[in-house]
């Protein structure tokens, strides 16, 4: 477990001092300017603090770890329960999982999302057995099923842990292309250096390592141009059957 730092929590007490002071300046006056000023300087710490909290663990994460699992849950509606809302906002869920999501693409690091109403909370880690509702109150509970003793949130991330390879062995099946004859696989290498000697010989264009297209300026002109008059095949004879209309008029 990785404790939520709670750093608005922490620093509820100075903010209180702080927002009285403010409150018993004059408007307009310098010293209340100053007081706003200390105010906006302590929220400013606490966005700074929570910010490199997260940072600090979504970098050890994604370059500790080939596959990371998280649940997409629905942050903006769970701040709506005014009894979550501040600690759901002090934690920074939505801007957690932004990072990794990004830094997972930077270090080579595949983030699975499991959906919201998988039940990974209630679900038996060791025989599977669904608890029909848990409140949230209850940290921990036993399967009546096996009678396995759970901690709410362990048993929690070994079931998205479980979930999260499941599904990136499915991804991955198909990523290296299951549903691909072994006749067409053989066969890519070779069509794809037909093709970049085929543009290359036509156009002047080069295909890159993934198969993108790199035109320089000239060829790209030359290309362009060989577009433009074959595209005005067609529209030669009618202009000249035009002119010489015009003439006999």
């Amino acid at each position: 477990k990785i404790p939520a730092p709670k750093y608005l929590r922490k620093s509820e007490k100075r903010l209180s001092r702080l927002q009285r002071r403010l409150s018993r300046r004059k408007k307009g006056s310098q010293g209340r300017e100053k007081a706003r000023l200390a105010v906006a300087r302590q929220h400013e710490r606490v966005a700074n603090q929570r910010s490199d909290f997260l940072h600090k663990t979504s970098h050890h994460l994604v370059r500790t770890y080939g596959l990371i699992g998280i649940e997409d849950l629905n942050v903006r509606g769970m701040v709506k329960n005014h009894k979550l809302a501040k600690s759901i906002s002090d934690a920074g869920w939505g801007e957690f999982k932004r990072q990794l999501l990004y830094k997972g693409q930077w270090y080579g690091s595949q983030i699975v999302m499991i959906d919201r109403f998988f039940p990974s909370t209630r679900e038996c880690c060791v025989c599977h057995y669904v608890l029909p509702e848990l409140t949230l109150s209850e940290r921990e509970w036993d399967c009546p099923s096996c009678g396995t003793h759970h901690d709410r949130d362990v048993n929690s991330a070994i079931n998205i842990k479980f979930e999260a390879v499941t599904r990136a062995g499915i991804a991955r099946s198909h990523a290296d292309g299951e549903g691909v004859s072994p006749a067409l696989k053989s066969r890519l290498p070779s069509l794809k250096s037909e093709a970049a000697s085929t543009a290359r010989r036509k156009y002047g264009i080069g295909l890159g390592h993934e198969g993108t297209a790199t035109i320089g300026p000239f060829e790209r002109f030359r290309h362009r141009s060989v577009e433009i008059i074959d595209e005005g095949q067609d529209l030669i004879p009618e202009i000249i059957d035009g002119c010489k209309t015009a003439a006999l008029e």
